[in-house]
């Protein structure tokens, strides 16, 4: 009885640990819980900083190139972009591109797990110039227990002291 009590306690904890497991591994595997179809929420921040929901979307991600990258097609309102996914062993970080198909824009991210999330940043070689400012961009992709997240973060230069969060995209299983 106890054998089996103990037993039963091992597989609940190690399930849990599976469900709300932290982006905290090196190469695109640890990123696998993103492939699949998924029913995608974005919001954004009103002027008085509350969350409004935009649109909701199919979108479904690929492992592609023999397991070296994870791809999406995504479709939200009037943006329409691509993005890719991969492992730098050579430099130990991930890369994302970005392909605005709105814009023509092409932004390269890197970054690395921080706190159980990966954080990707745009930097000196690509950045956005909104009234003659220098606009960066962050992504940060949490793994939470329905799907993952993939929340937006935005500094511009002169404006802002710190990152601002302006949309957050919720990804959960399609119905």
């Amino acid at each position: 009885m106890a054998l089996t009590v103990r037993i039963s306690l091992l597989i609940l904890l190690l399930c849990s640990a599976n469900i709300r497991a932290e982006i905290t591994g090196s190469g695109i595997e640890s990123l696998g819980f993103m492939a699949g179809d998924w029913q995608a929420v974005r919001y954004f921040k009103d002027p008085r900083n509350n969350w409004i929901r935009a649109d909701e979307r199919s979108v479904t991600f690929h492992v592609t190139g023999n397991g070296k990258f994870i791809t999406a097609d995504i479709q939200q309102q009037d943006d329409q972009f691509q993005i890719i996914f991969s492992w730098d062993p050579y430099q130990d970080l991930y890369r994302a591109v970005v392909m605005d198909h709105s814009t023509g824009l092409l932004d390269v991210y890197t970054g690395k797990p921080r706190s159980g999330k990966l954080e990707l940043s745009n930097g000196k070689e690509t950045f956005n110039v909104a009234d003659g400012k220098k606009v960066f961009n962050r992504y940060v992709i949490s793994q939470i227990e329905a799907g993952f997240t993939i929340e937006t973060y935005r500094f511009a230069v002169g404006d802002e002291t710190d990152w601002t969060q302006i949309t957050k995209t919720e990804f959960s299983a399609k119905q």
